[in-house]
């Protein structure tokens, strides 16, 4: 399927884990340029879901706006992760974090302010 990347569950490739030891289910991979005017908004919609055995990669492309201060709050909750890399386009945005995702979800925060 386009978009989609699976990985086993056993390749957990640095993703954090439960106290179990399990990946979490679902890896969402948000690529982010210049993104801090929506980011906020797409991160609070993501905390308040209700199933909850997920993580964000927040992989930003090289903003060149505040989109780092408007992310690091969400930080302190271990399910969003952040990688910082120079601009090099969406798909190195997307790729950069597959090394540390389970099942990942490529999307974009135009998608998530939709749902």
């Amino acid at each position: 399927m386009p978009g989609y990347v699976a990985f086993s569950a056993s390749d957990t490739r640095g993703c954090p884990v439960s106290s179990e030891g399990v990946p979490p289910l679902v890896s969402v991979v948000t690529p982010l340029y210049t993104s801090a005017a929506h980011i906020g908004g797409v991160l609070e919609r993501l905390r308040a879901r209700t199933f909850a055995d997920w993580e964000v990669v927040l992989v930003d492309n090289g903003s060149t706006d505040d989109t780092e201060l408007h992310v690091a709050p969400f930080l302190a909750d271990s399910r969003f992760r952040y990688l910082k890399q120079e601009h090099r386009g969406i798909a190195a945005g997307s790729n950069a974090s597959s090394p540390s995702s389970t099942r990942t979800t490529s999307t974009s925060s135009a998608a998530m302010r939709r749902s």
